[in-house]
């Protein structure tokens, strides 16, 4: 069949992976409650926000960012009036509030005047009826101070809030941010590992927002498409108009899409033309692999799974999944391994009664796009078991051969999946090995009764998966031999340089440019190139032996308008855009 698809416009599950509504619920900018540190449980948590009428709290519209501190008054950390005034420092932080003995309102305004920049409140146990991950819009009431709320604040579930209560109370600096979005969820393949002879045509797509409150702005997307060996094969534009206060998910061209002629590590850079934002994305071409995790080196491991209490509340189940789209054009392709990795293997290894199984699938087919959506909406092709073994270490890659080949016709989706149900095992919930910074667009069929969902999970529901981590379950194709697989420290064979180790000035610039190249050493050589708005090369210059001189470059030949400088050096790659006038 010819894959058709549409953009899936409505929230047919829970855990979009994009950015979420605004804070508060009447802010037009969607924005992510992030976790900076500590590193081990940094990520994107769902969340609730200031909701209700009277409208209270800022529209936020910008960044806020700062530690985590309790909120502590003479009794407790509730926040209310009822224990005075809250006696903790909070200029400058955001403050951490346990919900229940007032108001939010009340809650948000002691912490405002104790200094804070932002509350974050996180629930608590007095309602049998939530759950791990309930969280919820937080109502004025009919209150007459709400409107003295000049600060932002979200509702966090009780997993997330049991998190960051064991990072502060371990004395560890725990930093959250407030992550207001422009532009962003920028994606670039079906899945982010996929095999050279199979990579099918994926549309690529950015989110826009329009922060003006009164005009429409007429918005270009560039996408450059840089390959392994750090030369850029390709750049798509595309010209939208967003409404004011809009959000928009653009879409290039069909047709804009480059197909991959080697394998390794691809970037595609966006950038827009009404700020000096950039999105930098990939996506890794193998030999015989599908995956979409991006984890390419051991520095890339990341830890995800449910709680206890979501996994109990699911009957002790857990199963997930990724999406495999195949090229129109391909040869009929053969599976014949499953992987995937844990950071607990050994929670589920008893040295009495030996370890227990996790059950590997592949299916065919698409979710239904109604609320009942689940795993027996697809057909189930082929499968396997891995039994976890005393020697099972943490982050170690796990592979299962199929118990019959899985074969993949052209122009069809399926699915790569994992299950664990507790049974007569130890009853703990799987961490799986994962990686974070992967962007999925979720598609519906065209004639709107499928789903295109790119990280399927079931739990006590049914959800798109985790906010911005990705498991790794991967297929691998007949040639591939799990006996030659080493995930190495680094294997990335693009270096990127920070964006302050690249300086151009002036810009906008009517004739030099100063390129300035802030490198840790001298190299040997760079690549300097210049790129119009429509990806050709209108300027290319080579140096040797470069220091942190600056380059002088005559752009007085240049027709005024938008331009890429790519800088490539030994120590890495950077894209500028500048604008000549």
């Amino acid at each position: 069949m010819r894959l058709g698809f549409t953009l899936l416009l409505t929230a047919l599950f829970s855990f979009a992976l994009s950015a979420q509504d605004g804070i508060n619920d009447a802010s037009p900018f969607p924005a992510d409650f992030v976790i900076l540190s500590p590193d081990d449980i940094g990520g994107v948590y769902d969340y609730g926000t200031q909701a209700g009428d009277p409208e209270w709290g800022i529209r936020l519209d910008e960044d806020v960012q700062g530690e985590l501190a309790w909120g502590f008054n003479n009794n407790d950390s509730l926040g209310c009036n009822t224990g005075g005034e809250i006696t903790t420092d909070l200029t400058g932080k955001i403050g951490f509030i346990r919900r229940g003995g007032c108001s939010f309102v009340d809650k948000v305004l002691n912490c405002q005047q104790a200094g804070a920049i932002g509350v974050v409140i996180v629930n608590h146990f007095d309602n049998a009826d939530d759950t791990e991950t309930s969280v919820f819009g937080m109502s004025s009431g009919d209150t007459l101070i709400s409107d003295s709320v000049t600060i932002p604040a979200v509702f966090v579930s009780r997993g997330t809030g049991r998190l960051l209560q064991e990072a502060i109370d371990a004395g560890e600096f725990t930093e959250v941010l407030f992550d207001v979005k422009s532009f962003f969820g920028a994606a670039v393949a079906w899945s982010y590992q996929t095999p050279l002879d199979n990579f099918a045509e994926y549309p690529y797509n950015v989110t826009y927002v329009n922060q003006s409150d009164t005009d429409s702005v007429e918005v270009t997307i560039t996408a450059v498409v840089t390959d392994p060996n750090g030369t850029d094969v390709a750049t798509y534009s595309v010209l939208d108009t967003v409404a004011p206060l809009e959000s928009a998910l653009i879409v290039m061209d069909e047709g804009d899409f480059y197909q991959p002629t080697e394998t390794g590590l691809h970037t595609i850079t966006f950038t827009h033309d009404q700020a000096d934002e950039t999105i930098v994305t990939g996506f890794n071409v193998t030999d015989f692999t599908y995956g979409a995790d991006a984890v390419n080196s051991t520095d890339d491991l990341i830890s995800v799974g449910p709680s206890q209490e979501q996994y109990n509340e699911g009957g002790g189940f857990y199963q997930g999944g990724s999406l495999i789209v195949t090229a129109e054009d391909a040869e009929t392709a053969v599976g014949t391994y499953i992987s995937f990795g844990l950071t607990n293997p050994q929670d589920f290894f008893d040295p009495f009664t030996g370890g227990e199984d996790f059950e590997v699938f592949v299916y065919q087919g698409l979710f239904s796009s109604g609320a009942a959506a689940s795993f027996d909406d697809l057909t189930l092709i082929t499968g396997g078991t891995y039994t976890i073994q005393p020697d099972d270490a943490p982050n170690d890659i796990l592979f299962v051969e199929l118990e019959e080949p899985a074969v993949l016709d052209p122009d069809e989706t399926y699915y790569v999946s994992i299950r664990k149900t507790a049974g007569l095992g130890s009853g703990l919930p799987p961490s799986f090995v994962a990686s974070s910074g992967v962007d999925y667009t979720n598609f519906l069929t065209d004639d709107g009764t499928q789903s295109f969902i790119a990280t399927p999970l079931q739990l006590d529901a049914f959800f798109t998966g985790w906010a911005s981590q990705t498991v790794w379950t991967r297929l691998h194709l007949d040639g591939f031999d799990p006996t030659d697989f080493m995930l190495p420290s680094d294997t990335r064979d693009i270096q990127f340089l920070d964006a302050s180790q690249v300086v151009i000035a002036p810009n906008p610039v009517q004739e030099q440019l100063n390129v300035t190249l802030e490198l840790n050493s001298a190299v040997s050589e760079a690549l300097v190139r210049i790129l119009d708005i429509n990806g050709r090369v209108v300027g290319q210059y080579s140096y040797e032996q470069v220091t942190n001189a600056p380059i002088q470059i005559d752009v007085n030949s240049l027709q005024s308008g938008t331009y890429f400088l790519s800088v490539a050096t030994p120590e890495g790659y950077r894209m500028k855009k500048f604008i000549k006038q």
